[in-house]
């Protein structure tokens, strides 16, 4: 699916997204294991400009990593952490954003590990259902830098220096302290775009605050998103236990 927020012509910039499996995958039960897989085309000239990263497993995975590949085949930078917090959450894997947007080569590409503890008694393999096992990692990216194309007047910024939003992350309320008054509205968007919350801002109103637990919100990686006339900032913040 590509997204288009103007009629398409030479500035529009395509989007892509990619599934990478590693179906050759099988764990003994009780036992513990690390499987790692290459993505990279050596025939390949062409630059990935990734601005997404996510991995999925099922109930057996412990830990999830991607790393940029070397030249020489090797695990170079860590450009992916499956354990933020001490735990892959494996119903809720973290989504990692890379802006400005990180160039992986095709040529060198990547290299991703996932760790999978089988506490049952029985072997698991790849699969479809609940009591299979995936090892995959989602990417989004696009095919030109995008620091060299224009896409129009409207330009995403990060929302540091206009709003400062506390605590990140947090277990329940974040306040949101809005110092540009040129910003109408804030929104609180999910990681596939929904709108989860939306409050418009006065001028008089400097502090808003989200309640996780009045609004339903499940936890997880969310974007705040402050809005103006001529600009939209962005910045993402974590809903935890």
């Amino acid at each position: 699916m590509n997204i288009y927020y103007q009629p398409r012509k030479s500035s529009t910039i395509q989007m892509y997204s990619d599934l990478m499996n590693n179906f050759f995958i099988n764990i003994p039960g009780k036992q513990t294991k690390i499987f790692e897989k290459a993505e990279f085309d050596k025939n390949s000239n062409d630059t990935t400009f990734v601005w997404l990263l996510s991995t999925h497993t099922h109930k057996f995975g412990t830990d999830y990593d991607i790393f940029l590949r070397s030249s020489n085949g090797i695990k170079g930078s860590k450009i992916y952490e499956g354990s933020p917090f001490g735990f892959y959450d494996w119903a809720h894997p973290p989504v990692e954003y890379f802006e400005p947007q990180l160039a992986i080569p095709i040529k060198t590409g990547l290299i991703h590990e996932a760790t999978y503890d089988n506490y049952s008694n029985d072997p698991v393999g790849f699969g479809f259902t609940t009591e299979d096992e995936m090892m995959l990692i989602f990417m989004q990216y696009t095919l030109k830098d995008p620091k060299k194309v224009s896409v129009g007047k409207k330009r995403i910024e990060n929302l540091n220096e206009r709003i400062k939003v506390y605590p990140n992350p947090t277990s329940n309320e974040l306040n949101i302290n809005v110092t540009d008054k040129s910003i109408s509205k804030i929104e609180l968007i999910d990681v596939i775009g929904n709108i989860v919350a939306s409050t418009p801002v006065s001028g008089n109103e400097n502090i808003i605050t989200i309640n996780k637990d009045k609004l339903g919100i499940v936890d997880g990686i969310y974007f705040i998103k402050g809005v103006s006339q001529k600009k939209t900032y962005s910045q993402r913040v974590i809903f935890t236990n």
